[in-house]
């Protein structure tokens, strides 16, 4: 095991082979959310797939649960002065995340998603400045890349396997659930955010696939 990489006791390809698409998009900040599926064929994808994963309930945070470590949680640095304080995974589902997704049709998958592997947090790589990103673990300073080239479903949620809720901040990178409406702790300081000073919401609306609605 390196720090570049995350360890991962069970991976397996799947090939996704759904009925429909989603038959509506719009999702609430504060609300979770489902869509239904309609009977329009679709082409395959193809992926791998890490689980493993949790919701952060202090920080908010996506997180990776099986590496030995229990990360740095922001809100753990910032709130409770705790420099080395680590994210909790109860109460969560237990997550997982596609990689390596290839194939047209179906869910609408975004690229450019990595995990740090200084705080265990997944952010969002892709994008124009990567000093615009905070990781705690690394006193404000930005994420350590690491593990696989990870893609997020959004505006697609499947009913009974996935969950909606989950917001891009623009302030960390970081990937967020706002169900509560409260926006968790973000290392850039305050809440998470998604919706800009003007009122524009600045994030697609994500869900993450879950196998069971238990903590890992």
């Amino acid at each position: 095991m390196t720090d570049e990489t995350p360890v991962i006791p069970e991976l397996n390809r799947r090939m996704l082979l759904r009925g429909g698409l989603a038959a509506g998009a719009g999702l609430a900040v504060a609300g979770l959310g489902t869509f239904g599926w309609t009977g329009v064929a679709e082409a395959a994808l193809t992926f791998d797939t890490q689980f493993y994963w949790a919701y952060c309930a202090n920080c908010a945070s996506l997180w990776y649960t099986d590496n030995n470590t229990a990360g740095v949680c922001a809100y753990a640095v910032g709130y409770l002065n705790e420099p080395h304080g680590g994210h909790v995974k109860s109460p969560s589902f237990s997550y997982e995340l596609r990689y390596n997704v290839s194939g047209s049709g179906g869910p609408s998958y975004q690229a450019g998603w990595n995990w740090c592997s200084a705080c265990q947090c997944l952010f969002y790589a892709n994008v124009e400045n990567l000093s615009a990103n905070y990781c705690p673990a690394e006193l404000d300073g930005p994420h350590k890349f690491g593990g696989f080239a990870y893609s997020v479903l959004y505006n697609d949620a499947v009913t009974g396997s996935s969950q909606a809720g989950w917001w891009w901040c623009f302030q960390c990178q970081g990937l967020f659930n706002n169900s509560t409406g409260i926006g968790g702790w973000c290392p850039a300081g305050g809440a998470h955010a998604a919706i800009t000073e003007s009122g524009k919401l600045d994030s697609l609306a994500y869900d993450v696939s879950y196998y069971s609605t238990s903590s890992p």
